[in-house]
């Protein structure tokens, strides 16, 4: 938003981040399998609307590299209680690749130690609050998604550590 309204001259105050509370979602460190989750609208007819037909891809085309290592989800459809199971189950959350920024799932993602992939163009780095947000970005496209995640990847052992640092994050 920050960037439209400053696009379009209109003035830009301040810019809050999105709010999470930290008691409801607490940190939690997983063992045992990567678990990769891409959380999907609700809204049957937003079926795209997060760049799940390219996350989706991704996550089917990844799975047979990673096939031993690595567990690829996607879900949607969730009562919320069931969601943030999910989401705190996992290590790493695809958020949206249709975004300039990162929205709730990323957040809640964020507050539990995951690394989070999503939407942080440099247009909404500008805003100094985000800055040095540690959101890993992606583009709708199955060459960023597939690059950026593979990167995550091809670092096991420090995807746990580097969740502990979005945690940190979401503290402050």
């Amino acid at each position: 938003y920050y960037y439209c309204m400053k696009e379009a001259g209109l003035p830009v105050n301040n810019v809050l981040p999105l709010p999470i509370d930290l008691e409801t979602y607490k940190e939690q460190r997983n063992s045992g399998t990567l678990k990769v989750f891409h959380p999907v609208n609700r809204d049957e007819s937003c079926e795209d609307f997060k760049g799940t037909k390219l996350i989706s891809s991704v996550f089917s085309e990844l799975n047979g590299k990673y096939k031993n290592g690595v567990e690829f989800v996607c879900r949607g459809g969730l009562p919320h209680k069931e969601y943030t199971e999910m989401s705190s189950s996992a290590d790493i959350v695809v958020d949206q690749a249709y975004s300039y920024s990162y929205g709730m799932s990323a957040t809640i993602a964020m507050a539990q130690g995951k690394v989070v992939l999503s939407g942080l163009e440099a247009e909404a780095r500008q805003v100094p609050f985000y800055a040095q947000f540690p959101v890993v970005n992606i583009e709708p496209s199955v060459e960023s998604i597939k690059r950026q995640l593979q990167t995550v990847l091809e670092r096991p052992a420090t995807v746990r550590s580097r969740g502990q640092r979005f945690a940190e994050y979401a503290r402050e």
